[in-house]
């Protein structure tokens, strides 16, 4: 809105029409008109304070509660960070999100070792000069998890607060196949 206010407000003081700078930026021309109702009477586009109640959780000392709870641990759900805290929830997410922070997925990657790594190359090149020289059937290919090893599987789950100075190992985290558990 600020874009379209600077370029009709030098339009509205050459004395250029209404109707003819709403069809230039095809805007409406109540929102010309709007526009520069709001330059004569502030002098600006700065819009009015329309009032309401003021915010009472968020404030200064309660952002710094926030940011210092998610520099200690990042992985913890907004949820928990709330009842920790005593803030109510949609205040703890709007304070997150005024500091520059964003709830972001952690990345699982498979640990693998060098060996494991250069022992998965080598059989995936095998396969291939199988199927090339076509000595091989029909080969069916599945991403699905295996339901007896990894049981529950939903990696929005696994989040962290994110504030562009986080370590990036914390974003990738080692995947870790146990059968026994």
């Amino acid at each position: 809105m600020d874009k379209i206010q600077s370029l009709v407000v030098p339009d509205l003081c050459t004395g250029e029409r209404a109707i003819d700078i709403a069809a230039r930026y095809d805007i409406n021309r109540r929102t010309v008109y709007k526009i520069k109702r709001l330059y004569e009477t502030t002098g600006g586009f700065s819009k009015h304070n329309r009032g309401g109640r003021p915010r009472s959780s968020l404030t200064e000392s309660n952002l710094a509660r926030i940011k210092e709870a998610t520099t200690k641990s990042p992985t913890k759900s907004i949820s928990r960070l709330s009842n920790k805290l005593s803030i109510p929830r949609t205040s703890v997410s709007r304070g997150i999100k005024e500091l520059g922070g964003k709830s972001l997925t952690i990345i699982s990657q498979p640990m693998l070792t060098v060996a494991e790594k250069e022992h998965q190359l080598e059989r995936a090149k095998a396969l291939l000069n199988k199927l090339k020289k076509g000595k091989e059937g029909t080969i069916i290919f599945c991403d699905e998890k295996q339901f007896t090893v990894n049981k529950f599987n939903n990696h929005r789950n696994s989040r962290f607060l994110d504030f562009r100075d986080t370590p990036e190992h914390i974003r990738y985290c080692p995947k870790i196949i146990t059968p026994s558990l």
